[in-house]
């Protein structure tokens, strides 16, 4: 039925100006052509918020810039006035453009990421406002429409068929890179960004990619208005040009590939520039040195998984020292342990005693103030959470985090994405990829989820959720298991399955267990380590713990000690 839809959809389209022409109508055909160009800059929007969740009022600046290198180059430069030269041009300029924004922009999310980027496509807009030489704020009329062999491009009705074709092409593009690899790990960063960067993906660099795909395709769009409407202005770069394709996309619906095609709004209109991106940077910590960040990712970038062989002694995991503090608290104070490969390490400690502080500094999420990670004899301090994870960290979290949008089945498949081949597969479908689909059946089979592979991982019960959690991270191959409380707000039937999956992963993976239940401690530990206030107080076995006079005074409890 939706094939039947849409081939009517493509008839009429086809035959609209023939119509037009029956009617006496032929103004309605230069009409569509503008609907159309606005459809093809909304689905480049769509992109971005329908599909990664990042709301931007400065796809304008995109819009506009690509109008204006039509626009710029009618007047000074027609040898190359040619629609094959002229628009892969604006595109190629807009990817720039994008590449540059988005490497400053894409470090905040929120209404700081909306903020930013407002104020970029006001900054380019007053540029193009102070070149005289091209109309400042009256623009500039271009004479002629891009020249396209074969085509008589100064015909509304053979231009609309131009236009319709670089739509309808854009459009199956679009869908191709949503059935993706890159467009279901862009969904899922949309889901869950903390969980998929986690699993070892880059999220800022498939992010800056989507961002530089969606301003080429509208800076196509802009090159198109501008041999539509054979001027150019300021005001295509305004940002209520950005809120008018937001809306289209909002009412078309989000992350509908024909959302952005759908219908037009308006929304009210308002100035930022540059002092607007002067608060959004002074108000957005960690986004001036976004520099240095970049050169770490890219430091760090050709970091790929290599499934290593458990040598039979030593230590996989160090810390020296690691001290983190936020404000006058110390939360950490130069905790130093030593796990040992294959072993079952957990640490224990009274709440606020900085556990899961000390998981987020093992699995990069907090950088510490002083000290060092150290993962099979290298240096990870400075690594990022993707990075890591590429080496072979997991993680599951104190408050349980999955992607409730996707299913079970998919939930566990884009963890198997992450450590299998790239993510930057921009049109085979990842639905005909069956290693994804056998690997993700075969986890879920091992943690005992099989049978609910197509549920909505947001439909599970609560142990389910953490079942899932510890499927996520199999899944990714891991050599280092971070379990922060996996059996918090379990009931015993729960937690009793929980104790035999991890006691199931003993010996075949290192596991840092952070657990309250001191039961389940003790039975699975081979080591454990107690964190009181910070600080390291004692580590040993079962038994040495259970002895320890300072255990049982500051944690156990002399009286109540097991």
């Amino acid at each position: 039925m939706r094939h039947a839809w849409l081939a009517v959809l493509i008839a009429l389209a086809l035959a609209f100006p023939k119509i037009a022409a029956l009617l006496g109508q032929e103004f309605y055909v230069s009409f569509a052509s503008r609907v159309l160009i606005w459809a093809l800059l909304a689905s480049s929007l769509n992109l971005l918020v329908g599909m990664g969740g990042m709301v931007s009022l400065g796809h304008a600046a995109f819009f506009g810039a690509g109008a204006y290198v039509v626009g710029i180059i009618a007047a000074d430069l027609p040898q190359l006035s040619s629609a094959l030269l002229a628009w892969p041009l604006a595109m190629a300029v807009n990817a720039a453009l994008a590449l540059l924004i988005g490497v400053v922009s894409l470090r905040t999310r929120g209404v700081y990421f909306i903020m930013i980027t407002l104020a970029f496509a006001q900054m380019v807009l007053y540029i193009f406002v102070s070149i005289k030489g091209y109309g400042g704020d009256d623009g500039m009329t271009i004479a002629r429409r891009s020249s396209l062999p074969g085509v008589n491009m100064a015909d509304d009705t053979a231009f609309y068929y131009v236009v319709l074709a670089l739509l309808g092409f854009s459009l199956h593009a679009l869908g191709r890179l949503k059935a993706s690899r890159f467009g279901r790990a862009l969904m899922g960063i949309k889901d869950n960004e903390e969980r998929m960067e986690s699993m070892g993906y880059p999220t800022f660099q498939l992010k800056l990619a989507s961002f530089v795909i969606a301003g080429s395709l509208a800076g196509l769009a802009g090159a198109l208005m501008a041999n539509q409407n054979g001027f150019v202005s300021p005001n295509m770069l305004h940002w209520d040009q950005s809120g008018t394709a937001l809306v289209m996309v909002i009412l078309g619906g989000l992350g509908s590939l024909w959302g952005g095609a759908r219908r037009r709004g308006g929304v009210y209109a308002s100035a930022g520039g540059a002092d607007c991106l002067h608060s959004a940077l002074a108000d957005c910590p960690g986004a001036f040195p976004a520099g240095r960040r970049l050169l770490r990712s890219r430091r760090h970038r050709r970091i790929v998984f290599e499934e290593t062989a458990v040598s039979r002694s030593g230590n996989l995991l160090e810390t020296h020292a690691l001290k983190k503090h936020f404000g006058g608290l110390q939360v950490t104070d130069s905790v130093s342990l030593s796990i040992r490969r294959g072993e079952c390490h957990a640490v224990i400690g009274p709440n606020g005693a900085g556990k899961t502080t000390l998981i987020s500094q093992i699995s990069g999420v907090l950088k510490p103030d002083a000290g060092s990670v150290v993962f099979d004899g290298r240096d990870i301090t400075a690594y990022s959470v993707h990075s890591r994870a590429r080496l072979g960290f997991a993680r599951s979290f104190q408050i349980t985090s999955i992607l409730p949008g996707f299913s079970v089945a998919d939930n566990v498949g884009l963890a198997v994405q992450a450590v299998t081949g790239t993510s930057f597969s921009f049109w085979r479908a990842v639905d005909a990829d069956h290693e994804l689909a056998d690997r993700a059946l075969e986890i879920l089979r091992e943690v005992g989820l099989e049978s609910l592979a197509g549920r909505l991982a947001k439909d599970l019960s609560h142990g389910e959720h953490r079942q899932l959690e510890i499927a996520l991270a199999l899944a990714t191959r891991p050599q280092l298991l971070l379990l922060d409380e996996p059996m918090a707000g379990m009931g015993p039937e729960e937690s009793e399955r929980m104790v035999g999956l991890i006691a199931g992963l003993k010996g075949s993976h290192t596991i840092v267990l952070v657990e309250h239940d001191m039961d389940a401690v003790f039975r699975l530990a081979d080591r454990i380590s107690v964190l009181v206030s910070g600080r390291i107080i004692a580590t040993g076995t079962g038994e040495e713990i259970r002895a320890n006079a300072e255990v049982k005074i500051a944690y156990l409890g002399a009286e109540e000690a097991p």
